[in-house]
C-alpha cells in the first residue's frame, strides 16, 4: 500500500488514507480498534452527527430513495420469488416501509446496532438483530447494505458473513459512496473508499456473480457543490438562499424532489457519485 492523501475529516485518531496497490481499494489509516467503531454506531453517536432519522424532510427523501430502489431491484430481480429480506444498517426502516407497500408476503428482517430509531416501524419488522452474529438458523432471498460496507472494520469478512446468510441463488443489493475524497471536503465515518473498478474486484474477491455493477447520481461537479455549499459561509450572503430556505419549509416535498440528489438518481455511468450493485450467490 501506498499513502494517498491525507483524511478529510475528524474520525477517532485517523490521520491519512492509504491505497492498496493490487485492487485499488483506498482506506483508512491508522486503522481504528473494532472497539471503538462499534461503540459509536451503538451509542446514537453517528445519527446524531449525521441527521435525525424522524425528520420530516429525511423520510421524503429516503420515500423517493428507497422507491428507486425497488424499481431497480424488481427489473432484475422477479419479488414473486423474494420471501424473505434482511437489510443490514437499516436506519428507521424505510426501506422496509416501501418494500411492505408493494410486496405484502415478504418477511423483512432487520440488523440496526442503534436501537433507538426504528420504533416507529417496528410493526414492519419480525426479527431485529444488533449485528449478524446473532442470527442464527435464517436464510435470506435477499439482503439490502445501503450505504453500510464503507462503515465497516473488515469488510471482506463481513460480506462473507452475509453470504452465509444467503438462500442458494438469492441476491445482495449494494450501495456505496464511489471515489467520495473526489466531492467531499469531509468523509467522516468512512473508513473505505472505492471506485467501480475497485468495487467490481472485490465482489469478484468474494466469489459473487455480478448481475449489475455501474455508477449513478450526480456527476462528481454537481457533487462537489451538493455536498459542500451548504458549509461555506459565502452562501449566507445570497438573496436566492432565504428563499430556498422558506420555500423548503412550506413545500418540503416540492423541494425534496426538485433537488439535484434526487433529479440524478437514475443517471448512470461515469464519474457520479454513488455506485450499486446487485449481485447473486453462486449455486
Amino acid at each position: 500500500n501506498i499513502f494517498f492523501q491525507k483524511y478529510k475529516g475528524s474520525f477517532l485518531n485517523i490521520t491519512d488514507l492509504r491505497k492498496c496497490k493490487k485492487c485499488g481499494v483506498v482506506y483508512a489509516f491508522p486503522y481504528p480498534y473494532s472497539a471503538e467503531v462499534e461503540k459509536y454506531y451503538k451509542d446514537g453517536s453517528y445519527f446524531s452527527f449525521v441527521s435525525n432519522q424522524n425528520k420530516k424532510s429525511l423520510k421524503i427523501s429516503q420515500k423517493i430513495i428507497n422507491q428507486s430502489r425497488i424499481n431497480f431491484i424488481s427489473s432484475k430481480v422477479s419479488f414473486k420469488k423474494i420471501f424473505k429480506v434482511l437489510d443490514i444498517g437499516s436506519g428507521n426502516a424505510n426501506f422496509g416501509l416501501e418494500l411492505k407497500k408493494n410486496f405484502s408476503h415478504i418477511t423483512y428482517d432487520i440488523v440496526e446496532p442503534d436501537q433507538s430509531i426504528f420504533k416507529e416501524n417496528s410493526n414492519l419488522i419480525t426479527n431485529f438483530y444488533l449485528n449478524i452474529n446473532e442470527i442464527v438458523n435464517e436464510k435470506y432471498d435477499l439482503i439490502i447494505l445501503n450505504f453500510v460496507v464503507e462503515h465497516l472494520i473488515d469488510p471482506a469478512s463481513y460480506i462473507s458473513k452475509t453470504k452465509e446468510l444467503l438462500n442458494e441463488g438469492g441476491f445482495i443489493y449494494i450501495e456505496i459512496p464511489n471515489s467520495e475524497y473526489e466531492y467531499k471536503n469531509s468523509y467522516t465515518p468512512h473508513l473505505f473508499f472505492w471506485n467501480l473498478d475497485s468495487f467490481k474486484f472485490f465482489l469478484k474477491s468474494k466469489n459473487f456473480h455480478i448481475i449489475f455493477a455501474n455508477t449513478f447520481g450526480m456527476d462528481f461537479e454537481n457533487a462537489k457543490k451538493y455536498f459542500n455549499d451548504g458549509k461555506e459561509i459565502n452562501k449566507y450572503l445570497k438573496l436566492n438562499f432565504y428563499f430556498l430556505k422558506l420555500y423548503s419549509l412550506l413545500f418540503p416535498e416540492n423541494h425534496i424532489k426538485n433537488s439535484q440528489l434526487i433529479l440524478n438518481l437514475y443517471k448512470t455511468n461515469g464519474k457520479r457519485n454513488w455506485i450499486k450493485a446487485l449481485i447473486q450467490k453462486n449455486e
